[in-house]
Order: structure tokens, then C-alpha cells, then sequence
């Protein structure tokens, strides 16, 4: 466990407070937070209007349209109004036996994700295959993870289906900036890095979550704000370790 005056929480406090006070990253970064909480808002309004097609559409879009290619090249949902139309797309895929996997590839495809189509339309029709088709399961299936109330179970939860694996299961929850995650850090290869370039390779995920978290704290910040600040910024702050130390 790392202490607030340690060595590592001091470099990289001093590297992340110099990236937030670069002029040329703030603004991006107010605009991009700005962006961030309104995405987040949107993901909120489209469970209250489909409820039933709320988790299907967030393992195809936050998970599977995004996942393993660029998003400059993928075509994702944004407004609510785009969710909605992705869910015409979507629903006759969801709801009716038939090729399955070979509709969703070709969907995934359209929309700009084409190395791991074919996989992800097996992973797809696998979930599919487990809620008979049914929009009632599919629903059921919004009922018992909003019925959770830990992240770690969140996280499990999320993890049940194919191609979700322990990355995606935490960021699909705080993309929505889901309240069970409103402490948490996701330590990912990019926040990873950091605390690995000042020293800090030796510390393990929780330790380096609880590093963050502090940070946050200094900084006047939300845990959420400083993953997506580090997670957006990433090359920012690299650069900022040779720079500042």
C-alpha cells in the first residue's frame, strides 16, 4: 500500500497536476469532459426508454463495435437518437432465430469493426442463444444487474458473457458513470504505464488504484475524472515524465 508523501504518489502527482495545468491540455480536456458526461447521460435516458434493449445494445456498441480497432474508423452511437436507430438495426438480430452470427458480423462490418467480426457475431449469438430471443430476458437481464451493489460484482456480472473480459467490464459501467463506480480507477496498460515509468512497477493493481484515487483527492478530482483525464491524455502525461522529472 502506498502512503500520500510516498516517493511514487508525489512523482506522480507532480506529473499529472503539470499535464492538467498545461494550457493546451485543459481546454481540450473541459471539452472533452463536457463530452464525456453527456455521452454518460445519454446511455442513462436510453435504459429508461428500452429498458429491453439496453444490454444487448451495450455488449454490441460499448463492447464489441469498440472493441480491438480504431474508434476514428468506427461508426459509434452518440446522441440518444443514434441509439435508437442502431436498435432498428439491431432488434430483428436480437429477437428472431436465424443466422445470428453472420448478421451481426455483417452488422459490426457496416459500422467499421471488421478483424474480429466473425468472432464477436459467435460471442453475440451466444448471448442471444442463452435469452431465447426473448426482449423479456433481455430485460431481466437489466433487472439483476441494477439489482447489484458492489463494482466487483458489477464487474462479474458483466464478465458472464463471451468477449467481455475484465477491461471492458469495468469501463461499460463508467462510461454510464454507473454511482457503484464512483471510487473506482480502472488501471488499465495506459495508467499502468505511468506508475510503472516513475517507479512504481512493483505495486499491483489495487495498490495502484489506491494511488490514483489519492491523487484525485489532491487534485480536488473524482476518481471517474482522473481514469478518463489519464486514460484520454495518456501520451500527454508520457511526456510530461521526462519533462517534469
Amino acid at each position: 500500500m502506498t502512503s500520500d508523501d510516498s516517493p511514487i504518489q508525489s512523482k506522480a502527482l507532480k506529473i499529472i497536476s503539470s499535464s492538467l495545468n498545461d494550457k493546451n491540455i485543459q481546454q481540450v480536456w473541459l471539452s472533452k469532459l463536457d463530452d464525456l458526461k453527456k455521452q454518460a447521460d445519454v446511455i442513462k435516458k436510453l435504459e429508461k426508454e428500452l429498458p429491453e434493449a439496453w444490454v444487448p445494445l451495450r455488449i454490441a456498441c460499448s463492447a464489441f463495435l469498440t472493441q480491438r480497432t480504431s474508434l476514428k474508423r468506427t461508426n459509434t452511437p452518440q446522441s440518444l437518437r443514434d441509439w435508437k436507430y442502431v436498435w432498428t438495426e439491431l432488434k430483428p438480430i436480437v429477437s428472431e432465430k436465424g443466422n445470428t452470427s453472420m448478421n451481426f458480423s455483417l452488422w459490426l462490418k457496416s459500422r467499421g469493426n471488421h478483424r474480429y467480426a466473425i468472432k464477436f457475431g459467435e460471442y453475440f449469438e451466444t448471448y442471444c442463444q442463452t435469452r431465447d430471443w426473448n426482449l423479456n430476458n433481455t430485460l431481466k437481464d437489466l433487472h439483476e444487474l441494477r439489482s447489484l451493489t458492489y463494482a466487483e460484482e458489477v464487474k462479474k456480472w458483466w464478465m458472464q458473457f463471451q468477449g467481455i473480459g475484465v477491461q471492458y467490464a469495468k469501463n461499460i459501467p463508467m462510461d454510464e458513470m454507473d454511482d457503484r463506480f464512483n471510487d473506482f480507477v480502472k488501471i488499465d496498460y495506459r495508467l499502468s504505464k505511468i506508475i510503472d515509468e516513475i517507479g512504481g512497477s512493483s505495486l499491483n493493481s489495487s495498490e495502484k488504484q489506491d494511488l490514483f484515487v489519492s491523487i484525485a483527492k489532491n487534485l480536488n478530482m473524482t476518481p471517474w475524472e482522473i481514469d478518463r483525464f489519464c486514460f484520454n491524455f495518456y501520451k500527454e502525461i508520457h511526456s510530461k515524465i521526462h519533462q517534469v522529472l
